[in-house]
This record gives C-alpha cells, sequence and structure tokens, in this order.
C-alpha cells in the first residue's frame, strides 16, 4: 500500500530534558503479520539522525516522614512521648512495689504506663499527659471538660504513688478519690460542654440515624448482631467469601444471628434477654483453643494455631482497653442526655437492646459511672479485629477496614455510642493494633501469614473444586468475588463496591463534623510503627515508603478530635492501602513477580499529586487507577507500568527505557500525556486499539521513538480492511517502532506522519 509521506527528521532543541544524537534507519511503513514480526527497511534515503531527550530528573530527592514524639511533664521521662511504648504491667505499679512504680533500666519507661484502676491504674498515671491510652484523645478535651481531671470514675480510689526516674528525679503523686460524677447529664455532677454547637451536632447524628426513618430492620439486627457477638467474630464477616473457610479453620462461632424470641438466650440464660451477650468462651470471638501462648494455641488447633495466636495478640491486651480514656472525660452516652431531656433531638435504642443499658434503680451506681461514652470500646475492639484479620488477608485489607468502622457506625445506630466516641474508639483500636502487632516478633508474623494465606486457599480449592483458587491470581478474584454473599448477615460492606466502602470509610473519619479552618494545613505526621500494619499489604515497599505513603493519604487538620500530636487520628489505612496520595519526593518502585501475591501485581487507586517522579523497575506488574496530576514524570524502566484511568500517567514526561512495558487499560478511553512521550531501549508500549475511537495515546508534545522500541497491540476492536486505526495522536514525531506485534488473526501495517502512529489494516 502506498506510505504515508513522512517529514525529514531534525534535531530539535530540548534543552530541559537533555538530548543524545542516535541513528536510526529512516521507516515510512512497518509490514507486520500474525503475532509478531520484525522490520523492514523501506526507506528510499539514508540513515536520518533523531534525538533521544534524557529520562526526566524529577525532583532529587526522596520525601521522609519522621515519627514526632508526643510532649511529656517536665522531667517526666518516665512517660514515653510514643504511644507504642505503652504498657500494662499491673505487677509494676506503685501499689504493688510499696509505693514506687517501677521503670525500665534501659529506656527509663514505667512498666505500667497505659493501665487504669482495676488492678493496673496509678495516680503517677492519671490524666491526660502522663496516661498513654488517654493521651492520644486528649483533643476530645476541646470539646468537653470532665468535672474532674483525672481518670477516677472506677469504684476504688488510686492510692498514694511515687516514680523515680532513670535520671534520678523523683516524682510524688497524690491520691486521688472516686470521682463525683453519677454518669447522669444535668444533674449537677457533670462536666462542662466546652463547643455547644458540636455537642449539639455529635448528638443530633445519634439522632438521624436512630429514628424510624433511617434505622430499617436491617440496620437494627445489623446493631444488634455488632453488640451481642464476640466482636472479632462480629468484623470477620468482613472477609466476604473467605468468612465461612475461616470459620471452620479457626473453630470460630456465632453466639446468635437474630433478635432472640423465645424467652431465653442461645446458652439457656435469661439474664438482660433479650439482650444476650456472647459468653466470655474463645470459640465465639478469636476461635475455640486460641491463646495468648503460641503453644498452646497449636496445640488447641494444629492447623491454624499459629493464626490464631496472632489475632488473640493483636486484638486482647491491656493497652488496648478504652477504659481509662472512659474514666477520664466521663461524658455520658446519647441515650442518657436524651433520657435527661437535654438532647435537641429524640435518640432510641435499638430494639433488643434495651436492656443493655445500665440504668437507674436496676443497674449500681459504680457502674453507672463507669458507663461512660467516649470513646467507644466495641468499635475499639472491632477496630482492632479488623487489622488482625487485614493483616493476615490483605487480599481483603480494605474490606475489613471497612467492616471495622461499620462496627462502629452500628454502635450509633444503636443509640449506644455518639459519632464522636466512635471516631475515638476507631483511633483506640488503631493505635492498640499498631502497639500490639509490632509487638509480635516478625518471624511469627511471617509464619502466621503465611498459613492463614496456605490454608485458606486449601480450604477453598476443597469447598470449590476450583484449583486456580490456589494461585496468587485465582485466591485474590475468589476473595474479591459475590460468593458466600447470601451468608454474610445484614451488613453493608463487606460485599459493597471499593467506590462506596472508600467514600463511606473518609465520611466515617470525620462523620461530617466542621473542619476549622484556622488549624487546616498543618503538615501530616506518622507515629512510630504505623507503617507495620501495611507490610503485607504494601509488601514490596520499604518500611520508610510504607510511612510516606501514610502521610500523603493522611487526612488535613483542623477536624474534632482527630489532631494528636503523634498522627493517629489523621491516618487513613484505607486510602493508604490504595498506594501513594502524593509525590513530594521522588518515587521508585521496586516489584519482584517471583515472590507473588502482591510483589507482583498490584493497583494504585488514589488521584496522585505533588512534583515528584515515578520510576518504575523490577519484574512485577503495577497499575495507575487515579485522575494524577504529578509533575515530576513517569519512568518505566522495568516490569509493567498499567495505565487504568485516562489521567494515570500525571502531568509529566512519560519516558520507556530499558525492559520496561507501558500497557494502555483504560477502556475505550484513550490515555493522555500531558508533556512529551519517549520510548526508548526495548521497551514496549502495549495497547487495544478501537476503529471507533481516537488514538489510544494521545500525547500533548512530541513523540521520540528510538530504534528498538516495540509496539505490542493486543487486540484491534471495529477495524475493517483498508482502515487506518489511530495508536499514537502527538504534537510531533521522530523515529519509529523497531518491531511490533500484532495478535493472531490482526494483519496491518504501521503507518506515520507528522502528528502520529496509525495501523493500516490489511
Amino acid at each position: 500500500m502506498p506510505s504515508l509521506p513522512y517529514p525529514a527528521l531534525r534535531l530539535t532543541s530540548l534543552p530541559a530534558l537533555g538530548l543524545r544524537a542516535v541513528s536510526l534507519a529512516a521507516l515510512l511503513a512497518l509490514a507486520a503479520c500474525g503475532s509478531s514480526s520484525d522490520d523492514d527497511d523501506n526507506a528510499t534515503e539514508g540513515p536520518v539522525a533523531i534525538v533521544v531527550p534524557d529520562a526526566p530528573a524529577g525532583l532529587g530527592t526522596f520525601d521522609t516522614a519522621d515519627a514526632p514524639d508526643a510532649t511529656i511533664p517536665a522531667g517526666r521521662t518516665d512517660v514515653p512521648t510514643r504511644r507504642i511504648h505503652a504498657l500494662v504491667d499491673g505487677s509494676k505499679r506503685g501499689a504493688a512495689n510499696g509505693g514506687v512504680n517501677v521503670i525500665d533500666p534501659v529506656t527509663g519507661y514505667s512498666l505500667n504506663n497505659a493501665g487504669y484502676p482495676s488492678g493496673s491504674g496509678d495516680s503517677c498515671y492519671a490524666d491526660e499527659n502522663t496516661n498513654l491510652s488517654i493521651r492520644p484523645l486528649k483533643g476530645f478535651l476541646a470539646i468537653w471538660k470532665p468535672v474532674t481531671p483525672y481518670m477516677d470514675a472506677y469504684q476504688s480510689p488510686l492510692p498514694i504513688s511515687s516514680v523515680t526516674t532513670k535520671e534520678g528525679y523523683s516524682f510524688h503523686c497524690p491520691a486521688i478519690p472516686v470521682t463525683i460524677w453519677r454518669g447522669i447529664p444535668g444533674d449537677g455532677t457533670d462536666g462542662v460542654i466546652l463547643d455547644p454547637a458540636l455537642h449539639k451536632a455529635n448528638l443530633e447524628y445519634s439522632g438521624k440515624v436512630t429514628a424510624s426513618g433511617y434505622r430499617n430492620a436491617d440496620k437494627a439486627l445489623a446493631a444488634y448482631l455488632d453488640d451481642a457477638r464476640g466482636k472479632n467474630y462480629s468484623v470477620s464477616t468482613g472477609l466476604g467469601p473467605l468468612a465461612a473457610a475461616w470459620h471452620a479453620l479457626a473453630k470460630q462461632e456465632s453466639y446468635i444471628d437474630a433478635v432472640p424470641t423465645g424467652g431465653t438466650c442461645p446458652d439457656g440464660n435469661v439474664g438482660s434477654y433479650p439482650f444476650c451477650s456472647a459468653p466470655d468462651d474463645d470459640k465465639y470471638n478469636v476461635g475455640e483453643g486460641a491463646s495468648h501462648d503460641k503453644a498452646a494455641s497449636v496445640a488447641g488447633n494444629a492447623a491454624f494455631g499459629l493464626v490464631t495466636n496472632f489475632v488473640m495478640r493483636a486484638t486482647n491486651d491491656g493497652t488496648a482497653s478504652t477504659n481509662p480514656t472512659k474514666y477520664f472525660y466521663k461524658y455520658a452516652r446519647p441515650y442518657r442526655w436524651n433520657d435527661a431531656g437535654l438532647s435537641p433531638v429524640p435518640i432510641t435504642v435499638a430494639p433488643g437492646l434495651e436492656n443493655a443499658r445500665k440504668q437507674p434503680g436496676v443497674a449500681s451506681d459504680n457502674d453507672i459511672r463507669k458507663d461512660s461514652d467516649f470513646p467507644s470500646g466495641h468499635t475499639a475492639e472491632g477496630v482492632r479485629g479488623a487489622y488482625a484479620y487485614a493483616y493476615l488477608v490483605p487480599q481483603r485489607f480494605q474490606e475489613m477496614l471497612a467492616r471495622g468502622v461499620e462496627l462502629g457506625e452500628n454502635r450509633i445506630v444503636a443509640g449506644m455510642h455518639s459519632a464522636l466516641a466512635v471516631m475515638g474508639g476507631r483511633m483506640n483500636g488503631e493505635i492498640a493494633a499498631l502497639n500490639l502487632i509490632n509487638r509480635i516478633p516478625q518471624e511469627e508474623r511471617d509464619a502466621a501469614y503465611a498459613q492463614a494465606q496456605q490454608e485458606l486457599r486449601a480450604a477453598i480449592v476443597a469447598a470449590t473444586g476450583n484449583e486456580t483458587a490456589a494461585t496468587d491470581a485465582g485466591f485474590q478474584a475468589y476473595a474479591l468475588s459475590d460468593a458466600g454473599k447470601d451468608a454474610v448477615g445484614p451488613f453493608d460492606t463487606p460485599y459493597a463496591t471499593h467506590a462506596w466502602n472508600k467514600a463511606e470509610y473518609r465520611r466515617v473519619l470525620t462523620y461530617g463534623f466542621p473542619q476549622d479552618l484556622s488549624k487546616a494545613g498543618q503538615p501530616a505526621v506518622v507515629p512510630e510503627g504505623a507503617e507495620t500494619l501495611l507490610e503485607t499489604r504494601l509488601p514490596y515497599l520499604s518500611a520508610a515508603q510504607r510511612r510516606i505513603v501514610l502521610k500523603t493519604t493522611a487526612l488535613d487538620s483542623g477536624y474534632p478530635v482527630l489532631d494528636d500530636e503523634e498522627g493517629f487520628g489523621r491516618l487513613n489505612f484505607f486510602d493508604a492501602a490504595d498506594g501513594y496520595g502524593a509525590f513530594n519526593g521522588d518515587v521508585e518502585v521496586t516489584m519482584n513477580a517471583d515472590l507473588g501475591g502482591f510483589h507482583a501485581s498490584d493497583a494504585w487507586r488514589n488521584d496522585i499529586t505533588g512534583k515528584g517522579k515515578l520510576t518504575k523497575l523490577g519484574t512485577g506488574t503495577l497499575a495507575l487507577g487515579g485522575s494524577n496530576t504529578f509533575s515530576g514524570g513517569t519512568v518505566v524502566s522495568a516490569g509493567t507500568l498499567v495505565a487504568t484511568h485516562p489521567a494515570a500517567l500525571g502531568a509529566g514526561v512519560v519516558y520507556l527505557n530499558g525492559s520496561g512495558t507501558l500497557k494502555l487499560d483504560a477502556g475505550r478511553t484513550a490515555v493522555k500525556v500531558s508533556d512529551s512521550y519517549v520510548q526508548t531501549g526495548t521497551s514496549t508500549l502495549d495497547a487495544v486499539l478501537d476503529a471507533g475511537q481516537g488514538a489510544a495515546l494521545q500525547v500533548a508534545g512530541p513523540v521520540t521513538l528510538d530504534a528498538n522500541s516495540v509496539l505490542r497491540v493486543r487486540g484491534v476492536n471495529g477495524a475493517q480492511a483498508g482502515q487506518v486505526v489511530p495508536v499514537i495522536a502527538a504534537a510531533s514525531l521522530q523515529g519509529t517502532f523497531g518491531r511490533v506485534e500484532l495478535p493472531d488473526g490482526v494483519n496491518g501495517t504501521l503507518v506515520y506522519s507528522a502528528g502520529g502512529v496509525g495501523l493500516s489494516i490489511q
């Protein structure tokens, strides 16, 4: 066929990119048949010099995310500056050691710095500056001033105590009596509302979601089950298609599946019927035989004991308790504000949960006083469990996190907690998961992860007969399928779309409370150890890179409760599982496909901003699915980078070199390059062409194709013989592909013009 006119190639000055000259035979057209072909030199002129720009320079630096220290009282070096060092050891408190707290001789930290009065509390660690359980949530003090500024709502006082720091300074702590607070709003013993508008909005949200027009039968049942069931069992429904296999392997059972109507609870007890709370039996929570002791857990469950031991250790520890914070803030539950006539809207408790309330005349004064709203303990338990499952089954990482915060939302729907309390509970649970998972040695974390992956895959293969479920891709596909959807119960998150869960997760991080714009825009900080929670989800990134992911996906500052010094409240692990939120430094990603799982293939779905450069290295495949605006450039040197969104490649130069492959996979929409496009080395452009659309790759700037570059056409939609299907549209073009690969059954010839490349179908 006749070739299109090809303009004379010229050396063009592109000083911003840096240039080098390469000799290339000038090809006017490339013929190709079958699956691949080599070039034919059809040039009538001699070799034409082309100019291949250097790769984009980017910023030339990498981002960092250092861990900050929290403020401690003057001289109190016994108080850790970082929450990861929280410990609860009642045997080390002053009351158990002649009035002197025991400190670690190496770190100088107290060995009982996060406890509460029930056997581990101490007057030296009883406020928002000294107790590591209370400290991260002290942002609530901008909203509410407790009647007494101590952790003092337990039924017994805290005795005189003391501590001598590693440096030799002694501090004496007076006894703290039981608070005068009686747990009833407006009775004269209450604290002070410091932010009336926010307090009002907090109660109004409770009124909204407990109203009959919102709380339908399914929502009421979900609220009941998330209250009555063991929390680790309850959030395990977030495993979706894997839940049944997990329950069988862990020997984990549901205590109750409906609001009872027969007059007794499932175990025959009457108790607070129809409120039937799961007994303290591990089979209703982590699993039968589960233990903090690894050997005992394995003895109780040979096939899954490493897993249940991990879950037990990651979710059940004194440092995870919300009681210190409850006993400090002494803020009443929503239904108590309603019962006292002090709520701006009616707030009701879900059917079946009425007898779960601690009511005057029924419960003891001690129980009512201890029954504070902030923070939500059930939410904290659910979130801890969600992180444990997410670590072991990262194929369901985001679904598990969504299920954890859904349990928190259900506490509000139940009428038992407020939105602010659930925000605090989410923080507490996340902090505890970070603390506890980091305590488990790396080799034990790895062993539990390996056992979970192996046994779940084997169980799915056995249940379905589908051998592909044993492979990484097959297991991932099954884990995200609709299998088991009818058995999960009245919960929204396990089978919701990624987009719905992402939006809902973001909503409940702040519950729509107003942002204080005078406090907005503060740099995000990342607590020590937070990166560990992502190590199975983003295993191909270094610990330092995972910290940067958390920093660049964090919430803005200025929201109620969330602006703690260490950065816990602003973390958004759901978004972090979707990769970076910004390239504020250059980013190099090396993936090793031989390691399987997310090492071999992963997708980043955030909208990435910033001025940094992305460099793809290694053998694995990384997909970019956001509407990206990062401007430092995209370099694909090895493995595959997939553009699944038209704007995936950002605003900079796109540069393929080495053996890298750029795969265009944005459906029937062109992928756009906002600057220049360069393809050199043996790199490959991989695309599906569509005769009914424009070019698969639309480049605003010049295109340079080096001598050994490859075009791989995976398919051609809707084309007829004699038709030219656009491949690349550009401002200008120099060079040609060195090789083209066509799918079976497609014959064609590449044609070049000043404005791009097309495939002429034969």
